[in-house]
């Protein structure tokens, strides 16, 4: 075999290594987030520093709104086709400039711990100053790994290059705990003996929000906690369900330390996996984590029920909806279609019989749009579980034929029957006022299928 042959099998395997821990993590995001080491903050730090944290805390905090604005609430964090599945290489620039604790986890210690005015301000500069020093460091880091990644597609020894990437990933992974340690011991510090016996809460807290991103299949990333408050839900509902839900918290964390130690392990092994090409080992690894990603999942499906019947009669259709969509985000969606239909049934000029005819077609295609879904749903969560090494880089175009391309397109057929059902019912004017798809010509809405 000739140089450029074993260089191309090399980086297949590395590609192939690096694919399945991001699946399995879910979000490179929650590894790139180990990346930045900042030094130890405290309250005495120089002003510019403090105001710098500032300054970089709020805009950290505008970006996370709008990367979330079309997310689910509490639910998988990044909508894939297939319904969420996808983690997200594109998370890793992002995750590695900004601290382990979010600003907004951090606004939370006010309302879980009852802080004080004078507590507060000194949080505030403890956050601060670890926030800017975080994003300083991450820079560097990500300077850093980009170099060694322009090295590596030039070196003939990629297995010595492998090495010193991942002997520097351990060592900014421990330097950052270190310093993530250190401000938690600062934060701690402050607080009297009450609020510190409330101090688990906040860790179980920071753990879902920093790590449930990392999950795999469609539910495992499901945070019941946020679910709860919607404000859809009654006062009375939020409070039949405390006590499931503070059961929840206990149990999905246990779950969570199990899971998360594992993927921290297996970042560890991943070197020596790229360097043998070690396919079988790589195979394995994503059947353990996605066994360790079931447990997550199946944690959030009993307590979701239990949460279910514990809330009045009033509020469980609701709360069952709000589980399903953020379980699988991208299939349990608001259609164009729904969103035609409803702009059809608003409009101020329909005849008696247009408006029936409208409301017909809205119930018809509810009913089938719901039977739809539920099969797509249950298409991808058996994609998930069959997936394994030999799928990774299949694009979509290559998935048309699978269980999941059969089912998105039989709901392509079904948006595309009603809406040319909808323009029969209406006048060729009331039909040029629907909202357009982007195949019909609309801008500012991306198409989805």
């Amino acid at each position: 075999m000739n140089q450029n042959s074993m260089r191309g099998m090399g980086l297949k395997v590395v590609a192939a290594s690096a694919m399945a821990l991001a699946l399995l993590a879910g979000s490179v995001e929650a590894l790139a987030q180990n990346q930045a080491a900042p030094e130890r903050a405290r309250p005495n730090q120089p002003e510019r520093n403090n105001q710098a944290g500032r300054n970089q805390a709020d805009r950290n905090q505008g970006d996370r709104a709008n990367r979330q604005g079309n997310r689910e609430p509490g639910g998988d964090q990044q909508r894939g086709e297939d319904g969420g599945r996808r983690g997200g290489f594109g998370g890793m620039m992002g995750g590695m400039t900004g601290p382990a604790v979010s600003a907004r986890q951090v606004e939370k210690y006010n309302q879980m711990l009852g802080l004080s005015a004078e507590q507060k301000a000194a949080v505030k500069m403890l956050y601060d100053g670890y926030a800017e020093q975080a994003r300083e460091t991450g820079e560097k880091v990500r300077t850093q790994m980009e170099g060694m990644r322009d090295q590596m597609r030039d070196a003939d020894d990629r297995g010595a290059m492998m090495e010193k990437m991942q002997a520097s990933m351990r060592e900014v992974r421990a330097t950052r705990k270190a310093q993530d340690d250190g401000f938690t011991s600062d934060v701690k510090s402050l607080l009297t003996p009450e609020q510190i016996e409330k101090w688990p809460t906040v860790e179980r807290m920071q753990r879902r929000e920093s790590s449930m991103r990392r999950g795999f299949v469609s539910g495992e990333r499901v945070d019941l906690t946020t679910l709860l408050e919607d404000p859809k839900l009654s006062d009375e509902g939020k409070k039949a369900a405390r006590e499931v839900a503070a059961q929840y918290e206990e149990e999905l964390d246990r779950e969570l330390i199990k899971r998360n130690k594992w993927q921290e392990r297996q970042m560890e092994e991943m070197g020596a996996m790229r360097q043998n090409g070690d396919m079988e080992a790589i195979q394995k690894m994503i059947e353990e984590g996605r066994a360790m990603n079931v447990k997550v999942r199946d944690v959030n499906r009993k307590y979701a029920k239990a949460i279910e019947n514990a809330l009045p009669e009033g509020d469980r259709q609701a709360f069952a909806a709000s589980f399903k969509a953020a379980s699988f985000p991208d299939v349990y969606r608001t259609t164009p279609t729904t969103e035609a239909l409803k702009a059809a049934d608003s409009m101020k000029d329909l005849s008696p019989d247009q408006q029936e005819g409208v409301k017909q077609l809205m119930t018809s295609y509810e009913k089938s749009l719901n039977a739809a879904n539920d099969k797509l749903a249950a298409a991808v969560e058996e994609q998930e579980m069959q997936f394994d090494i030999t799928q990774m880089g299949r694009g979509r175009g290559q998935d048309e034929d699978s269980p999941v391309g059969t089912q998105r397109r039989a709901r392509r057929d079904l948006d595309r029957t009603t809406l040319d059902s909808l323009k029969k019912i209406l006048t060729p004017e009331q039909a040029a006022k629907l909202p357009k798809r982007d195949d019909e010509g609309g801008r500012g809405r991306r198409q989805q299928n």
